[in-house]
């Protein structure tokens, strides 16, 4: 979407400024009108077409989907996560007890020193120098420590049974997101094309409509832009990137609530997006129409 709004009023902005400074009224002269230049512009456009067509019906998808699963990953991850400074803290799932004395931040990042951690489970305690914190490629979070000892077997009586371990770096595992019921739900809008065209589901045939309707917003929209920028030279007035950008609005403002109707059966949802297009297609014949009489230049 903002890949049309960018290239449309960019086109707007350059033909008209052309047109402003008297350029482009050798076109006119010529007897090359509104779809003339369009033509000569359409391996540009075809460029930005396929561009636009693999974002939406491939990539954004997929890139949407990811950040869905990273937002629901923080959402789901604990307040603990974030340690404080000479504050005891346990971590729910392990019944583990941290604490540590110094603690410097720095954005998602935290090193630690003079920490302690009791495993009443486990019965031993760590003792370590300093330590950082640091998650994986699977949103697992770890305390990494280092220079330390294990002291297993504490609540012993007999102390010959007290183990003492001595360690250079130790890994502590603090969450595991996959222990989380998660409320993330594989929605249309992250399904690749060919789920969607595997189910007959109506919501999945609209989503496949959606997203091919940008590709054919952005013609429209380029031929309407090269319509809009058309001034006269001498006028005062320009309303060029304001019309494009209110046209703008109202395309996409009727594809997103084309999306979200539930209650209308396939037939009814194919006739409401074709009639979105030809609704513009139409106001790009009115407006030649409007300007050049009854016939079009070409």
């Amino acid at each position: 979407m903002v890949i049309i709004l960018s290239f449309s009023l960019s086109l707007i902005y350059s033909l008209n400024k052309l047109y402003k400074s008297s350029e482009l009224v050798i076109l006119p002269n010529a007897g090359i009108g509104d779809f003339g230049i369009f033509k000569m512009l359409l391996p540009l456009i075809l460029v930005f077409t396929v561009f636009v067509l693999s974002l939406s019906v491939f990539l954004s998808p997929l890139a949407n989907k990811k950040a869905a699963e990273i937002k629901e990953s923080a959402k789901i991850r604990p307040d603990y996560i974030f340690f404080k400074e000479s504050f005891f803290q346990t971590f729910e799932e392990q019944g583990v007890t941290f604490y540590s004395e110094d603690i410097d931040s720095n954005n998602n990042s935290q090193f630690f020193k003079d920490v302690f951690l009791y495993f009443p489970l486990d019965k031993k305690v760590i003792l370590s120098n300093s330590g950082e914190k640091f998650s994986d490629e699977n949103n697992n979070v770890y305390l990494r420590l280092f220079d330390g000892r294990i002291y297993q077997n504490i609540d012993s009586e007999n102390k010959d049974n007290l183990a003492i371990t001595s360690f250079g770096n130790f890994d502590v595992l603090v969450f595991n997101p996959s222990s989380v019921e998660k409320e993330y739900t594989d929605s249309v809008e992250y399904k690749e094309l060919r789920d969607l065209i595997v189910s007959h589901d109506l919501k999945n045939i609209t989503e496949i409509m959606y997203r091919f309707s940008f590709p054919i917003s952005l013609i429209l929209m380029s031929v309407l832009s090269i319509q809009f920028s058309r001034t006269n030279p001498r006028s005062k007035k320009n309303f060029a990137i304001g019309l494009g950008l209110i046209t703008y609005i109202a395309y996409f403002y009727l594809l997103l609530n084309i999306r979200q109707i539930e209650y209308l059966d396939l037939n009814q949802i194919f006739i409401i997006f074709t009639s979105t297009h030809m609704f513009f297609l139409a106001l790009v014949f009115i407006i030649s129409i409007f300007r050049n009489g009854l016939y079009i230049k070409i």
